[in-house]
């Protein structure tokens, strides 16, 4: 991966991605869709914040979002509901 002032250049498809511990997004509007891509990647749409692509990996995502007229989007990893996230920070 390139850096570039904390943002990430996947070498595979050329999404950028952002450090984590600089990024912050208000989630809560998307957070009833959320249930419905458990365990899945989706691509959000910052400006409009609605999941514009959903796939099985990052890449798949990426691409469906494209096809949508969607060139600049976050990705996030939904995780499993079934187990527990703690924040070290």
């Amino acid at each position: 991966m390139q850096v570039q002032d904390r943002l990430y250049t996947c070498p595979r498809c050329g999404h950028n991605l952002c450090d984590w511990g600089t990024f912050r997004m208000d989630i809560s509007s998307i957070s009833p869709q959320l249930e419905e891509y458990e365990n899945k990647w989706v691509a959000i749409d910052e400006s409009e914040e609605k999941i514009v692509g959903v796939g099985d990996d990052a890449f798949e995502a990426t691409e469906e979002a494209q096809r949508n007229g969607y060139q600049e989007t976050i990705l996030f990893k939904v995780p499993s509901f079934d187990v527990a996230l703690i924040p070290l920070a």
